[in-house]
């Protein structure tokens, strides 16, 4: 077996993150008062996070270092709205139709904001069935497009802005399964969600990004198999993996690290060397994660090699910042059996064996 035998999709990095978990501009805030109180909006997917042990979380770091932070979760938009949970839906009571009263039975952000310190929102995984653009931009259009998207956002940043006194906390979009989207939907989500993270989110403002779509993708475009629970929601045991990411994210934003730690929450290890862990089970069936941690920047490259020694994919060749980093693997066209993955940076190699089971 050899590289060549492999479709060029294979051969190369087929899915990697190239975001710094620890290299934000240094943009610190003060931080909140001891006894922050946040409200999480959610339906669905951010269910399922919660579930995986997001209130036990603060609940310990509350005992552990002296502060009484509080969570909740309210459904959010719930009926008599539509049950929608879009960035239309945000634009539309919260820009469209602010004011003191609710609108169809939801609190607007005038509601909200004096309730609660810190105020957590994201969208259905629906949000990432993204259609072209029309080259005609419409913030009041339920339509779901990039273009679309982005005039929604723009007049959302504008708003919560106009609450200096609030933080809040906006997760990247759930992600689709590979079957229950196309390659073009799929494309246009990651780049939607890229440009939230890179773009829109900018440094030294109350708001801030949660990369939940990078958790789940392992840093490709869609939801991991390994993650999926048998349609688009994430599965119990992700949940558990990603919720402590969630809440330290969290706490983060409230002490004033918001711009200045991992948008997914990933910490880097204190001291040591360069780490590279699985991100998923092993064996695994079609697709595996890696998580490369590095203590400074260094040029890295992660490659995949049969057991007879021989290179099948290089997944990652890049320069990397200090932190956390996630690349997969997509072993489609590969034949049954073991592997090993070598990461390799200056004065440091280091091997995983994985197993691909079909």
């Amino acid at each position: 077996m050899t590289s060549t035998a492999f479709p060029a999709r294979t051969r190369t990095l087929v899915a990697l993150l190239l975001t710094s978990l620890a290299a934000a501009p240094a943009v610190a805030a003060p931080p909140m008062a001891a006894d922050a109180s946040v409200v999480f909006l959610h339906h669905s997917t951010g269910g399922v996070i919660w579930g995986g042990g997001v209130p036990g979380w603060i609940a310990g770091y509350d005992t552990a270092h002296g502060t009484s932070y509080a969570i909740t979760e309210v459904a959010y938009p719930d009926s008599p709205y539509p049950w929608e949970n879009y960035p239309y839906d945000y634009w539309n009571i919260w820009v469209q139709h602010a004011g003191a009263t609710p609108w169809e039975g939801q609190a607007t952000l005038e509601l909200l904001a004096p309730q609660y310190d810190v105020i957590v929102f994201k969208h259905c995984f629906p949000v990432s069935a993204i259609g072209p653009d029309t080259g005609s931009p419409d913030a009041a259009s339920p339509v779901k497009t990039v273009e679309n998207y982005q005039a929604q956002y723009a007049a959302l940043k504008a708003k919560l802005r106009s609450f200096p006194d609030n933080r809040f906390i906006v997760w990247t979009g759930a992600a689709l399964r590979e079957a229950e989207t196309s390659p073009e939907q799929a494309a246009r989500a990651q780049a939607f969600f890229a440009w939230v993270r890179d773009t829109w989110d900018e440094p030294g403002d109350n708001i801030y990004v949660w990369d939940f779509f990078a958790l789940e993708t392992d840093g490709g475009m869609y939801l991991a198999p390994e993650h999926a629970s048998g349609d688009s929601h994430p599965n119990e045991a992700f949940a558990a993996e990603v919720a402590p990411y969630f809440a330290r994210r969290v706490v983060d934003v409230i002490e004033g690290r918001g711009d200045t730690t991992s948008v997914t929450g990933v910490r880097p290890p204190a001291a040591g060397g360069p780490a590279l862990a699985l991100a998923g089970p092993n064996p695994f069936s079609r697709r595996v994660g890696f998580r490369i941690t590095l203590p400074a920047p260094a040029r890295a490259t992660l490659d995949v090699f049969d057991a007879a020694g021989r290179r099948v994919a290089r997944v990652v060749d890049a320069r990397l910042e200090a932190g956390t980093h996630l690349a997969a693997w997509d072993a489609r066209g590969a034949a049954s059996g073991a592997y090993f993955a070598r990461l390799e940076t200056a004065g440091s190699r280091l091997t995983r064996r994985v197993v691909l089971a079909r």
